[in-house]
Order: structure tokens, then sequence, then C-alpha cells
């Protein structure tokens, strides 16, 4: 008896899918949050043209920080953990209090860049390493000697004590938000007059500090209100645990975000944790092992391989990448078959993130259903349908009617034809949820019929795609429109075939099970004609990146030329030559 009450319980009780979700989240966040802010760590403690630079050193003292907040989710996150007055298993607020060591540092990183760029004499003078050091020392000397008081004053005092720290840290929330705007001003205005130099490294420091800052307040200030609301009213809301504490895990959050904001924006920090660190995890010795992820149009289907990942894994990020690479390029972004590309792309994605569930759970869709999501995530793949459709008509005008499709289809009603997939489906599958049983089965099975017409309408629509490729386009005189429209009918040709290649199994099978005679499996992650249906969103992606170079150039500079430098130097002489050939 004694030991089971020295023992300290999990966060959560594993009675329903959610505690699951929650558990494996805090898992996961743990690790990356301790993989990304120690790289950062590692990258600037070995790098002595980073140590020596005063704006690093704010850098390294915020990612130990974040470091050890991962570390700490191990113990607040995987345990039944309550801090406060009174607590549970509680670190008497020293795990916690690492985000509170990032708020001080973030408040003098901002005076510091302040002083650096507007007063640089003064700055260069008096502004020395040891008195940055000596600065972040205090950021942690300060918030641990005054937790320390806390701790050992009685709980009446610590309360009070409490409620001061909660007066000062307004004070510093008003200071930080006022410098941000200071901050963001020079950026805007003072720095871009400048001439390009090695001066110019001050607004990227700037714009760093900027967003770190604005990010650090959007995910800590819920938690900084709902205290003050529990304090001075006690109508805040209230939580088991720290694990299940929403606010708590979107400051902590900050762990992770911090971290990859300073690699987002600082060149120098990322080539440095990519040679000293991934670069041994990942190697790359040679161009041409990077240029072979590059060289999507030889081989398709290499980046699955070269990801060597499960394909849960590899779905969320090849999709993923696909939607951060269309919305981080404006000039892909405005054409309407890159609208398309999209929204199919955020399905799969979505796709990617279910299998976490259909696929590691024990989950049956249907009727009866086992841990089901009553057709919920499943029907993700029905808004694919839906909009390959409608890319395939898209398509046929912009070729065969070029003058009605530029008057009449502009990119707004692009947009709203895909949000109207999106509607349209998860309508039908929340009336069939609200629905009682008998109803909800004789629904779906007019929806399956219906889903046949779309199935004809899209064969229909690829054999006409395919002649008017064939044919028509191949007819028209050289110059960039045709082979635009040459290279998106053939994405959509593909796209369309491998999608009902893959999903067509699985709806006979539905059909063949309602006649009584289909194949029954165990779950969703035993389900061969499932798990086929799902491999479309890895398949779709795949083929965007093939058929449009375009694509795959946003790709390799927005997202993978950020993780292999090799990657992005190709990407650059290509870009090059290709210009060279075209002004030729």
């Amino acid at each position: 008896m004694m030991l089971y009450n020295s023992t300290v319980s999990l966060s959560v009780d594993f009675d329903t899918p959610g505690d699951y979700f929650v558990f494996i989240f805090h898992v996961v966040f743990a690790t990356c949050a301790v993989l990304v802010a120690g790289s950062v760590v590692i990258g600037i403690s070995c790098t002595r043209a980073l140590r020596v630079q005063n704006r690093f050193v704010f850098m390294l003292n915020t990612s130990i920080s974040d470091t050890l907040t991962g570390f700490s989710v191990y113990y607040l996150g995987l345990f039944d953990v309550q801090e406060g007055y009174p607590s549970r298993n509680g670190t008497y607020y020293i795990l916690p209090s690492f985000l509170g060591v990032n708020v001080l540092t973030f408040l003098f990183a901002q005076f510091d860049r302040y002083f650096a760029v507007c007063h640089p004499f003064f700055y260069n003078r008096f502004i020395s390493r040891s008195v940055v050091i000596g600065i972040c020392v205090f950021c942690w000397v300060y918030t641990y000697a005054i937790l320390t008081v806390q701790n050992m004053v009685p709980i009446s005092k610590a309360a009070q004590i409490n409620a001061f720290g909660v007066m000062t840290l307004q004070i510093i929330v008003v200071v930080k938000v006022l410098m941000t705007v200071k901050l963001y001003i020079i950026a805007r205005s003072h720095q871009i007059r400048e001439i390009p130099s090695a001066e110019r490294d001050k607004r990227e420091s700037l714009r760093i500090i900027v967003f770190v800052v604005i990010c650090f307040l959007a995910l800590w200030c819920p938690s900084f209100v709902n205290i003050i609301v529990r304090q001075l009213t006690q109508q805040g809301l209230r939580f088991r645990n720290e694990a299940t504490n929403a606010f708590a895990i979107m400051a902590r959050l900050n762990a992770l975000v911090t971290p990859a904001l300073y690699m987002w924006g600082s060149p120098a920090l990322r080539s440095s944790v990519w040679h000293i660190l991934w670069r041994k995890v990942f190697p790359c010795p040679s161009r041409r092992r990077c240029a072979s992820v590059c060289a999507l149009p030889l081989a398709p289907g290499l980046l699955c391989v070269h990801l060597s990942a499960p394909v849960r894994h590899t779905t969320t990020l090849v999709a993923g990448t696909v939607v951060i690479s269309i919305l981080a390029t404006r000039a892909l972004r405005l054409q309407n078959r890159f609208v398309f590309m999209l929204n199919t792309s955020v399905c799969d994605t979505l796709v990617g993130l279910s299998v976490f569930y259909l696929g590691l759970f024990d989950v049956h869709e249907g009727y009866p259903s086992r841990n089901g999501t009553h057709n919920f995530l499943p029907s993700l793949l029905g808004v694919n349908m839906m909009t390959f459709m409608f890319a395939q008509f898209d398509r046929y005008l912009a070729v065969c009617h070029p003058f009605v499709y530029t008057r009449f289809i502009t990119r707004r009603l692009i947009i709203i034809i895909n949000f109207y997939c999106w509607l349209h489906v998860f309508t039908q599958a929340t009336i069939l949820y609200a629905l009682p049983i008998s109803s909800a089965v004789l629904m779906f099975v007019v929806s399956i019929i219906f889903l046949q017409i779309i199935v004809v309408t899209k064969v229909a629509m690829t054999i006409k795609l395919y002649a008017v490729a064939r044919f028509q386009v191949e007819r028209a005189p050289p110059g960039p429109e045709r082979e635009s429209n040459k290279e998106s009918l053939r994405i959509v040709v593909f796209v369309v075939i491998s999608f009902l290649l893959l999903w067509y199994p699985s709806i006979i099978n539905i059909i063949l099970r309602w006649l009584g005679r289909g194949l029954t499996f165990r779950n969703e992650a035993t389900n061969p004609f499932a798990i086929m249906a799902r491999f479309s969103a890895v398949v779709t992606p795949v083929v965007y990146m093939w058929g449009s170079p375009a694509l795959r150039q946003a790709l390799v500079r927005v997202v993978w030329g950020r993780v292999c430098p090799h990657c992005r130097h190709r990407n650059k002489a290509l870009t090059f030559k290709m210009n060279g050939v075209m002004q030729r």
C-alpha cells in the first residue's frame, strides 16, 4: 500500500480515444521540442561565428530554456500533475518557470536589437558580449530567486508574491507589445533604406525577434489571462491536470515554435545546425544524392523512398509540403488549377493525420461501428472526389472554351467551388449522424448510387480530356500557353486515373457487402481496400510535383531547400539555366 501511495498516476485513464490522443501528443511534442531546441543549442554552441554575436547569445539562452521545457513535458504531460495552490504531484512551479525565463530574455533581446539598430555607437561601446551573457544569467537568477522565496514562505505570503508577480508580468507584457510595434516600424522603414552590406543582418535579427515575440505572446497570453481571471473572479477555467490544460499546452508550444522560427529566419543558424548535427543523422555526402530528390520528373515515387517513413508520416509530409509551397508562392496561388491542387492537398494532409487514429487503433466505420468517427474521417476522400470532378470541368473549359473561361470562371468562383466540396460532403455526413440508423442506412445507399454517377462522369471527362490533350493541344502553336494547358491536362488525367484505381476497389467492396457478398475485415487498419484508398493521399501530391515544374521549384525553394542546402543550390542553378534558355 505504501508503494502505491508513493507512485504518481498517469495523466489520463485511457478510457476514451481522446485519452490516447492526449498521451501520444505529449510524447511527440516533448520529443520534437527537445530535438529542435536542442539542435539550436548545439548549432550555436559549436559555431564560434554565432557565439560571438549578441543576438545568438539570446537565442542560445531561450533555446536552453525550450529544451528543458521539452524535457519537462515528459513529466507534466504524461503524469497526473497539477501546479498551483494546492498542488498535486507538483514541482513548486520549477518546471513551468522555464517559460518565465524566456519572457525576460525576449524583453532584453528587444532592447538589445533596438539599441543595435538605432544607437549603434552607444551599442558598440557599452553592450559587450559579457554584458549580454550577464543579462541572460540574470534572467535565470531573477526567475528562480523569486521562485525560491515563494516556496520558502507560508502559503498566504506565497499567494501574495504570486499576485505581485502576475502584476509585474502584466507590465512586462505591455512593454513587450510596445517594443514589438517599435521594432516593426524600424524594420519596415529605417532598415529598408540601407545599402546591402553586413549591417543588413540587423534587419534579419529584427524580423526574427518580432515574429518570435508575436508568436510567444499569441500562445502564452491565453494562459496568462485565464490565471488573472481565476485570481480576480474565481470564474476562470479549471482543468484536471497540466496534461489536459489547453492553455498550458499552448504556452508550452513556444518551446517548439521559437527555435523553429530561429532557424527559419537565420540562414547562418540553419546552415550551422545542418552541418553540425542533422547532416550526420541524415547523411548527404554528394550533390548527386540530393539531386535525386529534386529530379522528380524522372522518378515521381522517389520522394517516398528517400524519406523512408511509414505511409501515414509520408502522407502528411508530402501533402503538407505541397500545401505550404502553394500558400507561400503568390504566382501559384493566383492560378485556378493550383487552387484545386491546394484544396486536395489540404484534404490529403488531413487524411495522413487521420491515419494516426484509423490505422493505429481498433476502429471500424459503418453500421454498426466500433470506435468510429461516424464516417467523418473517411469522408475526407469524398472531398477529393468532388474536387477532382470540378477540376476536370475547369480544365476542359480552360482549353476548349478559353473566352467563356476567362470571362466567367474567376478565382473567387473557384474558391467558392472548393469550399462547396467541403460543405456538401460534411453536411451530408452530419445529416447521416443526426438521423436514426434506419434512415441513415437508406440515405447512405442513396449516396452510394449518387457516387456511381460521379464516377461515371469522371471517367467520361477523363477520356474527353485525354482526347483534348492528345489532339487539340498538340495542334496549337508552340508557346507558354500551350505548355501550360498540356501540363495541367496531363496532371488532371493522371491524378484522376490513379485516384480511381486506388479508391474504386473499396467502393466495389462496400456495394458487395450491402448485397451480402463483400469481404469484411476486423478494422480499418487491416482493410486493404481502405488502405489503398488512403494511399491516394500520397500518390496525388506526388503526381502534382511530377507534373508541375513550377510547383517543384516552389517546393524546393520554400521547404526542402531549407532542410537540404544542396537542393537549394541545385534549384538556383536550374532556375538560372532555364531563364538563360528562355532569354535565348
